[in-house]
């Protein structure tokens, strides 16, 4: 009889792995599905997975001994994460701990994150705001009754490679969760009305902190204002903070207290009243730019000497204005300069010498007064009086003799006369 026992114990363990299909979830993003089917092995609990689409692969999430559900699914970027909880019988407890298991887009694990306080916890939530994971895990006991009694609720802010950075305890149960751009949204009592928020510097706020200083009334640049529920910025609805990267004038009014602030724009390579002498790439971080009377383009270049207005226009009647000038950059002479050799002259604009025009690069040689015009933009001009003069070092003997052949011929007829008078 022992025999027989121990044959049927050793045929048993030879057998396959005893594998029950149970149900299929589908999770749908854009560019690929993934599909969920619940199974049971042996022992084990959780699940077969296929992605179809771009970058298709097939896997199974089986922990033996253990009980693994998936609560939901996000894709950050690419990574996959996979949450829910998880129980292990060869812990000799009951317990259920929080489970966050994160893939690459070819279903490789890359991390996982167990997340055990000797309750039952569960993962309700993952929201992707920034760069982070705001993990919503809740604590709960069983009672006498076999009942789950609520400890409390955390919001737990991980890094996209799952290491926590901060924690929020909260002893009232979380209704609702939601999140934009810039903030977490938090909502105890379910009655649509956020009560804190947690910002991309992981401060915590609540729906009665003012978002503003009363002292900054002016920004440069951008600003982001977070606050909680509805307000009005220049009379139009906002809600859950608002980002501002356009100038102009703001007024914002919320839980009846009102805050105005001007926003100026970024601006690089152009100053007020500054004058250059090479070309210029003004660069404005937003609004509506005009140079002189034309449309202007951010970070085009300005190469002509001229005089110029750059405006720029933003909200609510703003406008900023900068004046500058830019030279002709002259080279090779100087105003009422006197010069003994020919000039090279170099310039940026349009060239008159003596009323005629030139361009640059010019070179001068004859002996001469000279008068040299450039103008430019918005009525710009300058002037530029000098004189070539020959010098009597650099004077070749031809020249010399035809500007002197005179005094030559008068020493002749001198020496002449000396001869004639000797016989």
């Amino acid at each position: 009889m022992k025999r027989v026992v121990f044959l049927l114990l050793l045929i048993t363990s030879l057998l396959p792995q005893t594998i029950i299909a149970q149900s299929v979830r589908v999770f749908t993003f854009p560019t690929y599905e993934l599909q969920l089917t619940r199974i049971r092995v042996d022992d084990a609990l959780g699940y077969d997975m296929e992605k179809i689409g771009e970058n298709p692969f097939s896997k199974r999430l089986i922990y033996p001994n253990c009980e693994l559900t998936i609560n939901d699914i996000i894709d950050v970027n690419g990574t996959i994460y996979l949450y829910g909880y998880i129980h292990c019988a060869e812990n000799m407890k009951s317990y259920y701990d929080g489970l966050i298991i994160q893939m690459d887009t070819y279903g490789n694990e890359t991390a996982k994150i167990i997340l055990e306080q000797e309750k039952e916890e569960d993962i309700k939530q993952i929201s992707d705001v920034g760069p982070y994971l705001f993990v919503h895990l809740r604590s709960a006991q069983i009672n006498e009754r076999e009942e789950y009694d609520f400890l409390k609720d955390e919001i737990i802010a991980l890094d996209t490679n799952l290491l926590e950075q901060k924690r929020y305890p909260f002893y009232n149960e979380i209704n609702n969760i939601s999140s934009n751009q810039y903030m977490l949204l938090i909502d105890i009592d379910g009655d649509n009305i956020f009560d804190n928020g947690i910002k991309p510097d992981l401060t915590l706020i609540s729906k009665n902190d003012f978002p503003l200083e009363k002292n900054e009334p002016v920004f440069t640049g951008s600003i982001y204002i977070p606050f909680l529920n509805e307000a009005l910025l220049n009379n139009t609805p906002v809600a859950n903070g608002v980002f501002i990267d356009q100038p102009g004038y703001y007024e914002l009014l919320w839980n009846e207290q009102q805050f105005s602030f001007t926003v100026d724009p970024i601006i690089e390579g152009v100053e007020d009243g500054a004058v250059y002498s090479s070309p210029i790439r003004p660069k404005v971080s937003s609004g509506s730019l005009m140079l002189d009377t034309k449309r202007f383009i951010s970070g085009q270049l300005i190469d002509r000497p001229g005089n110029y207005r750059l405006l720029i226009n933003g909200v609510e009647g703003y406008i900023k204005t900068l004046q500058f000038t830019i030279t002709s950059n002259m080279q090779g002479i100087v105003n009422n300069g006197k010069y003994t050799d020919e000039v090279q002259i170099t310039f940026n604009g349009d060239g008159y010498l003596n009323n005629g025009y030139v361009t640059s690069p010019l070179i001068i040689s004859e002996k001469g007064e000279y008068l040299l015009q450039v103008k430019g933009e918005g009525g710009y001009s300058e002037q530029y009086a000098f004189t070539i003069e020959q010098d009597l070092e650099s004077l070749t003997f031809a020249s010399f003799l035809r500007d002197y052949d005179l005094i030559i011929f008068g020493i002749t007829l001198i020496s002449g006369f000396i001869v004639l008078k000797k016989k």
